[in-house]
């Protein structure tokens, strides 16, 4: 399938532990012990591989060459999932209570968290708006990975959406229209045992475009995975100022709503 905008990393592999879990890259040599080698550790991060992709994440930083850098990040993925945080070196990790380099409160968002069907997820708005427009993630990293870098929710968008990271929007009720009538229109379905042809094939992804014009389709943007990239592949090049729109009219219609933290109702 081509693609429209293939993935390609800007940053190397210790920018993403920074920006994900607050991995802080020693300048010196750390006294620590490992459980974990660094072909173990590479398994973990599933960068084992000889992909074109690795070798990209991987040749961003020439400080990987060091054993003293592979000893840490073994050392702090580690102590992520089996040695527990509380045996993380201060040194390593931005969010210690020790940190050399602790981890900054972003002012220019309000963040909280509340569990939504026995799921934590975290709802992001700008601090000085009143647009209504919120942002909701269900993964801690990405929060924190947000906060370090961006100061503007329309940054945090178009990261998301430019990295297929799922991430959902929404607003109070009350400041979204009433939905206009629409016709109904789906992408069909063949029976069980049909065998599709080319033709077949054309005909679906010209269903495909069709559907992804409507507003309410324009959420599978927000999805990651395949269901991202056949919607930016339907959608083309609005793709990416589409996602920081906020809900259309139909999310009254096609939309969920939930019933926020602050008591404000949102869709």
């Amino acid at each position: 399938m081509d693609v429209l905008t293939p993935v390609s990393f800007t940053d190397g592999l210790l920018d993403l532990l920074y920006m994900r879990y607050g991995f802080l890259t020693p300048a010196n040599a750390i006294t620590h012990t490992n459980m974990l080698n660094w072909n173990t550790t590479q398994n973990i991060l599933k960068i084992s591989s000889n992909s074109p992709l690795t070798e990209e994440l991987l040749a961003c930083n020439d400080n990987l060459c060091k054993d003293h850098i592979r000893q840490s990040i073994s050392h702090f993925i580690e102590c992520m999932l089996v040695a527990g945080q509380e045996n993380m070196l201060a040194a390593l990790w931005d969010l210690h209570l020790q940190s050399i380099e602790p981890f900054e409160r972003n002012n220019n968002f309000k963040i909280h968290s509340w569990k939504l069907e026995n799921k934590d997820v975290y709802f992001i708005r700008p601090a000085n708006s009143s647009d209504g427009l919120i942002l909701m993630l269900n993964d801690v990293a990405t929060v924190l990975e947000c906060c370090r870098q961006f100061t503007k929710l329309e940054e945090v968008f178009s990261f998301l959406f430019s990295n297929g990271r799922p991430f959902h929007t929404y607003m109070p009720w009350q400041l979204i229209p009433q939905p206009q009538p629409e016709h109904v229109r789906t992408l069909g379905f063949f029976p069980k045992d049909y065998k599709p042809g080319l033709h077949e094939y054309h005909y679906y992804k010209q269903l495909r475009k069709e559907f992804c014009s409507l507003p309410h389709a324009h959420a599978a943007l927000n999805r990651s995975g395949i269901i991202w990239r056949l919607a930016l592949e339907s959608i083309g090049s609005p793709a990416e100022e589409i996602v920081s729109n906020r809900p259309s009219q139909q999310v009254l219609t096609h939309g969920t709503s939930i019933q926020c933290p602050d008591s404000l109702e949102m869709m």
